[in-house]
């Protein structure tokens, strides 16, 4: 060994005792935002960390991840551990102020690893094993792949379990996302079936309830069952899909909590994590969080949208039960893997998709990634830095909300966000609405209610079926397709109470076991609602040729590509456009608001309420346009006697946090135009330290951050 690498050995040394030695413990959730990125020094000489150290520094990062995809590099042989280059890497940027979250790394398996065991990969729905040279694709159920992520996670943990520059750790990557479909004979369908015997104890009590007779699907024996593997272009039953989903999203847990155990074992003071990707059907986030000290999450907005990474900030705090999580990969300006797949972001975005995050409950964000990629498969996403190693426009925008979070952060850490108003998110409901390939915009119709009453300066949580809804004044619950009666009595219970539930449709269809109801639609909810749904329909147009190949004769009737439904009601006038489905509603106990204005079922009633004790329920009996959400959304207020906030315009996203008696509220303006909020009260702007009049201007692509005058 040369005289220089002792050196710079012995100084690295050094820096990590120094670190160990000066800086406290800290906690999942410090007493500022964690602000920072995510990190591949693997990729580039060495030196290079000094010189990214205090770039970073610059920037205003504290944090940054590490280790996320690299298992080789720290198990370069079997059995055989080098942490070498990663202690110098964390001893640099702990030098710099910056702390490290690591990634246990356990989707990429090495190659030696692939070679030596190809059949710990994943098996796919057409029998066919994946093999070496992605990410994921593994089979999680492995015992041979479990044995050597154990081993590897434990040498990490052991090695960095006390470090206090390492202030967390990420499993995995992403779960949901890499393949976690596996239909493995060997180890993923007796766990499949070993679930079944659990849940239905007896062969006899699984056909019926699944009614297996239908179609002769009866099984004689548990070894029959698939695992909905391909069937060619027919589908399993529905009760056997749904299931199956419910597996696939329990092995993510499972995989999880055994990674989640070792670590527990030996590190201290140190949170356990774990990135989902952006809102899918792929995993229950509420399920996925329970092993976890919290759950995080990826955001990747694609330029012109801003909804859907609010809804995913809601989703992602429900799941941690209200509590703050990071983002642990935002995405940072270009994107794609070996091409772009959306265009350039336009100055200033970047940092408004970050601070929407914060103002929905985060307390810390990741930009992903510091440097533009060289090599791998993802060279179009892009950096903080350039391929060249030159920082670019993002890095000094990133600088900025750097700068502005080392002022202000501090101030709204931690804080939560109060609200009124629930979305009732059932993944059973998403699962089975999916089922067979079919496509239904369940999480759209998520979104655009969460975007309706944000309009109306609300927070808006997103619970689960099993949440407390007592702490609600309104409950909207999206399409509630498969509903236990456990569920049907909360909700009743909850209107009883004096709450007010929206239904829309869709709700009620199906069992548990994904079986159609057999009464009366929409089942459960049925008297809650005080409606039947006669019948229901798609609104689109039918194809322009017969199924002989003709096309439709002259003055036949078809269907129109959507609908409208036309007020009944003097209080509420107007019309709107229905879109996507119908139900065809036959009041029994509820009062008619708006009636179908076309075809030859016009004149049937489109939406309803009722009262139920002494709350009241609605049921919207078809998809309709945003604006008719957001004047729901007025009235349920009014009948909740929910206090609305300022009125937000199109294009600006609003929330609230709050800490004590200290509100702040988040205005975002994602317009190229300026926009104008009228609120009351005086306000104090934490970015710019001025008093805000009560009509405020949100400058083009711009973020404000009020507090309250009295309590600033």
């Amino acid at each position: 060994m040369s005289a220089a690498l002792r050196a710079g050995l012995c100084i690295c040394t050094l820096l990590i005792t120094l670190c160990n030695a000066t800086t406290a413990a800290p906690r999942p959730h410090s007493a500022a935002i964690e602000f920072g990125v995510d990190y591949y020094p693997e990729d580039w000489p060495a030196e290079r960390v000094s010189v990214d150290a205090r770039l970073m520094q610059q920037a205003g990062i504290r944090i940054v991840r590490l280790l996320d995809t690299n298992w080789e590099r720290t198990e370069p042989e079997d059995g055989h551990f080098d942490f070498s280059w990663l202690d110098r890497v964390i001893a640099t940027l702990n030098y710099h102020g910056i702390r490290v979250i690591l990634g246990t790394s356990s989707y990429v398996p090495p190659a030696w690893l692939a070679q030596k065991h190809p059949e710990i990969y994943a098996v796919n729905a057409e029998g066919v094993r994946y093999r070496w040279g992605g990410m994921g694709w593994v089979c999680l159920n492995n015992p041979i792949y479990r044995k050597y992520v154990a081993r590897h996670v434990a040498a990490l943990a052991t090695h960095y379990g006390h470090n206090s520059g390492v202030i967390g750790w990420q499993i995995d990557n992403e779960l949901g996302t890499w393949g976690y479909r596996c239909y493995d004979m060997k180890y993923c369908v007796p766990k499949f079936r070993e679930r079944l015997k659990a849940k239905f104890g007896a062969l006899n009590e699984l056909n019926r309830r699944w009614v297996t007779a239908s179609y002769g699907h009866r099984y004689s024996a548990w070894s029959q069952i698939p695992l909905n593997w391909k069937l060619g272009s027919e589908a399993h039953q529905a009760p056997l899909e749904l299931e199956a989903q419910r597996f696939f999203s329990s092995n993510i847990t499972d995989f999880l909590m055994f990674q989640a155990r070792i670590l527990h074992q030996h590190t201290k003071d140190q949170f356990i994590t774990h990135n989902m990707s952006g809102p899918s059907r792929d995993g229950n986030w509420f399920q996925v969080a329970k092993p976890l000290d919290f759950l995080s999450y990826d955001n990747y907005p694609t330029v012109g949208t801003f909804i859907p990474p609010g809804f995913g900030a809601d989703l992602m705090r429900g799941a941690n039960h209200g509590g703050s999580f990071l983002v642990m990969e935002e995405r940072s300006g270009y994107m794609g893997p070996y091409t772009l797949t959306d265009t350039l972001t336009p100055p200033g975005l970047v940092p408004l998709w970050g601070w929407q995050q914060l103002a929905h409950g985060a307390d810390g964000i990741l930009f992903f990634r510091w440097r533009m990629s060289a090599a791998g498969s993802e060279q179009y996403w892009q950096g903080l830095i350039d391929y060249d190693g030159n920082p670019n426009r993002i890095y000094y925008e990133i600088a900025k909300m750097g700068k502005q979070l080392g002022r202000v952060g501090e101030r709204f850490a931690g804080a939560r966000s109060p609200a009124h108003i629930a979305l009732l998110f059932s993944y059973d409901s998403l699962w089975a609405l999916h089922v067979g390939g079919a496509k239904f915009p369940y999480i759209g119709q998520m979104e655009v209610f969460d975007r309706a009453f944000r309009r109306h300066g609300l927070n808006v949580d997103v619970i689960d079926p099993g949440s407390d809804l007592g702490k609600y004044r309104v409950v909207v619950a999206p399409t509630l397709h498969v509903v236990s009666r456990n569920l049907a009595a909360r909700l009743g219970h909850f209107v009883a109470s004096g709450g007010v539930l929206v239904l829309t449709a869709r709700s009620g269809y199906k069992t548990m076991d994904n079986l159609g109801v057999q009464q009366p639609l929409p089942g459960l909810l049925g008297k809650l609602a005080g409606i039947r749904v006669s019948a229901f329909t798609i609104l689109q147009q039918l194809h322009s040729h017969s199924l002989l190949g003709f096309p439709p004769e002259a003055g036949t009737v078809l269907n129109s590509s959507g609908n409208v439904i036309s007020s009944e009601r003097a209080e509420w006038p107007g019309q709107y456009v229905a879109h996507i489905w119908a139900d065809l509603l036959q009041p029994e106990n509820a009062s008619v608001l708006f009636r179908y204005a076309k075809d030859f079922y016009a004149g049937r009633p489109a939406v309803t309420l009722s009262k139920f004790g002494r709350g009241k329920v609605v049921y919207v009996g078809a998809l309709l346009e945003p604006r008719f959400y957001l004047d729901l959304a007025a009235r349920v207020c009014r009948w909740a006697d929910v206090r609305t906030g300022p009125e937000i315009p199109e294009g600006v996203d609003y929330a609230v946090r709050r800490r004590g008696d200290r509100e702040f509220r988040f205005f975002i303006n994602f317009t190229s135009e300026p926009r104008r909020v009228r609120q009351i009260g005086e306000w104090h702007d934490l970015l710019t330290g001025e008093a805000v009049p009560s009509s405020l201007v949100l400058p083009p692509l711009s973020v404000r951050v009020l507090l309250d005058q009295e309590n600033r």
